[in-house]
């Protein structure tokens, strides 16, 4: 099931903690992509890769493919993944955004 989080909350938290916030929400938010079935990774597994120095990439597109395949398509994972490397807040943003829209949805 997809928590409801405020994605300014999201953005502020990831701010004051130095990025630990950024973390949690990466793997909270991977873990629940992965109950949709539109992650085919481990949340641990991928947490693990994020804090790998250049492997974290290949970490991110698969999460932000997760994430275009929870919209079907809506939210490019081209895009995401740009906006994580480039400006941060934005991605936190669209992406908690997406995954607020399938707070009640099942499956």
């Amino acid at each position: 099931m997809v928590k409801e989080r405020n994605p300014i909350l999201v953005i502020v938290l990831t701010l004051v903690t130095c990025g630990l916030y950024g973390l949690f929400w990466i793997y909270a938010t991977s873990d629940e992509l992965h109950g949709k079935g539109k992650l085919e990774m481990s949340p641990v597994v991928l947490l693990v890769l994020f804090l790998i120095p250049f492997v974290n990439f290949f970490a991110l597109w698969k999460y932000c493919s997760g994430i275009e395949g929870l919209s079907e398509g809506n939210t490019s994972s081209v895009l995401l993944f740009v906006l994580a490397i480039f400006f941060f807040p934005a991605f936190y943003f669209i992406a908690q955004t997406e995954l607020n829209k399938h707070v009640n949805s099942v499956g």
